[in-house]
């Protein structure tokens, strides 16, 4: 197996977990890193000697040694930064969201499918073993028919930051959402704040609205120090609870017991309601970023798409598109397909 050579763009916050990881990946090497900040090449210098490392990333485009490429830069750059890449026939990793509108987003898939090349998005948690099992109770039926998901992801925000919350925490639970779902919704509804950054987003509240009949719902903000990290998976006979930030990630609930029902003014019995069963899933300790990478290098090998693939990238990008345009018109219901790509 003949190794892969990976260059990763970029190497901020996230960029140095995403070469890590790619090093953890059998078969793959990282062999270039660009940053144009001094100070993060000296850290990747100190944290991986084997890199070589540049300002400017043109020395990984035009490295002909260097078979697919990280785009781990700011939203606005991926879109230039993923289409040089592609153009100069390198498969690219994109980070979330894919890029800052549904054109660009679309631009990359297809000169993507012209060029025979690999997209992957950084959708993390669509291989965090957590949600593995979410979809998995989902296919068995151990909760019936989805009948809502409900998220929660808040933090204090970033210092600085050119997308608004939306942009920067929705992009997760909206793919983990369709990716339970099974399809992307068809329609959109956002409510939001900006509270403590004058013209930018902290607070924000997505309903969506699926075919199937289901329904979803985001909530996402940067105004509590208190990390929340909860998707609540309801169904028609039974529940489950994922919370990130708990030991036991994963709760599965059955329909339960309601004495309540049916009851008469003639019953002595006591009044209660209750879930009779818990099941808590063994999960497997495997990091998702790993994971992530590894399917990537998989695809590249084999042809095949990554389970986040660019696809997948175009639909959360076109969802977060929708929710703009609902806020912009009064927080009214907008439908998907209402928003295009010209």
């Amino acid at each position: 197996m003949r190794e892969l050579s990976i260059g990763v763009i970029g190497c901020g916050y996230w960029g140095p977990n995403v070469l890590r990881s790619f090093n953890m990946v059998p078969g793959c090497r990282v062999r270039r890193a660009a940053d144009r900040r001094a100070g993060r090449r000296r850290l990747v210098a100190e944290q991986f000697p084997d890199v070589t490392l540049s300002e400017d990333h043109q020395p990984i485009l035009s490295d002909p040694a260097i078979d697919a490429v990280c785009v781990v830069t700011p939203v606005s750059t991926h879109h230039e930064v993923a289409l040089a890449a592609l153009r100069a026939g390198k498969h690219v990793f994109v980070e979330k969201p894919l890029a800052m509108t549904a054109a660009e987003a679309e631009d990359i898939v297809a000169l993507a499918a012209q060029m025979g090349l690999v997209v992957g998005v950084g959708h993390l948690f669509e291989y965090h073993p957590a949600v593995t099992a979410l979809r998995a109770a989902l296919v068995d039926g151990m909760i019936g028919d989805l009948a809502y998901m409900d998220a929660a992801r808040i933090n204090l925000g970033p210092p600085a930051s050119e997308v608004n919350v939306l942009w920067d925490l929705a992009p997760h639970d909206l793919s983990i959402q369709i990716l339970l779902a099974g399809e992307a919704p068809q329609t959109v509804t956002a409510f939001a704040g900006s509270f403590t950054r004058d013209g930018l987003l902290d607070a924000a509240f997505v309903h969506l609205g699926f075919a199937s009949g289901c329904m979803g719902h985001i909530h996402v903000s940067w105004l509590s120090p208190h990390k929340t990290r909860r998707l609540f998976v309801m169904g028609t006979r039974g529940s489950m609870l994922y919370d990130d930030t708990a030991a036991e990630k994963v709760r599965i609930f059955d329909q339960g017991f309601d004495s309540r029902a049916g009851a008469t003014d003639d019953d002595a019995h006591a009044l209660f309601y209750r879930p009779a069963k818990v099941e808590v899933p063994v999960l497997s300790s495997d990091e998702p970023l790993r994971l992530e990478c590894e399917e990537f290098a998989r695809a590249i090998r084999t042809g095949s798409a990554p389970r986040a693939d660019g696809a997948s990238g175009v639909r959360v990008v076109r969802v977060l598109a929708a929710a703009e345009q609902s806020l912009a018109r009064g927080s009214v219901s907008v439908r998907l397909s209402e928003v295009g790509f010209a």
